[in-house]
């Protein structure tokens, strides 16, 4: 979304999903989040993050409206 509306582009949550796998190991939390279709005004957001060992410690899922 931010590829297209910039990082001033806001999607209000209808709604989210967050599965937590594992507590994370010390240090930093790699993030990816990734949209596939947006489609008539909605859009999901699914996300994963990885801890500093690479191991996956929970994933997300939100549908959100595009404004």
């Amino acid at each position: 979304v931010f590829n297209r509306l910039g990082p001033s582009g806001w999607v209000p949550t209808v709604e989210i999903t967050v599965h937590l796998r594992a507590i994370p190991a010390p240090g930093l939390v790699q993030c990816r989040f990734r949209t596939r279709y947006v489609t008539n005004g909605l859009l999901e957001a699914d996300g994963e993050l990885w801890d500093a060992r690479g191991e996956l410690v929970a994933l997300s899922r939100q549908l959100a409206r595009l404004r």
